[in-house]
């Protein structure tokens, strides 16, 4: 036993004299790794969480860019266009032939309304002149 003590104790003086000793460094790293073991753990978790959530992300873009290709290259969309603007030129040929009935409406209203006004003159004209031709004619008187 005494050969042991002599072992460690010579081990003891040989790690107190060369500052590499093994036990030395790995007393050193065991003190390193648990003073920044937990926040490197605490971020490496953050990093997980940021891939994962970074390749969700790229892959709803993904699927966004694959509908957006879609629709660019579909030939319905295409179609749908094509006849957005056939649609459209019709409603505004029937709008401006509707400005024109409305226009002709408006302008056969004011010459009806002219004519019946003159009519009604003629006749105010007329019904004037037949009491003036009767006023005229003597009265016959019986005596």
């Amino acid at each position: 036993m005494g050969s042991l003590n002599t072992d460690s104790s010579s081990q003891a003086e040989t790690c107190s004299n060369n500052p590499y000793c093994a036990n030395t460094v790995h007393l050193l790293a065991t003190g390193l790794i648990d003073l920044y073991k937990p926040s490197l753990t605490n971020v490496n978790n953050q990093l997980k969480e940021l891939t994962t959530k970074q390749n969700i992300l790229v892959e709803q873009l993904h699927d966004e860019n694959l509908k957006i290709s879609w629709a660019k290259n579909s030939e319905e969309m295409a179609e749908m266009f094509n006849m957005l603007k056939v649609y459209q030129t019709k409603l505004c040929n029937i709008k401006r032939e509707m400005r024109n009935l409305h226009e002709k409406s408006a302008k056969l209203k004011k010459r009806a309304l002219r004519l019946q006004q003159y009519k009604e003159k003629e006749n105010v004209v007329k019904t004037q002149q037949i009491q003036h031709e009767e006023d005229l004619i003597p009265k016959r008187t019986d005596k």
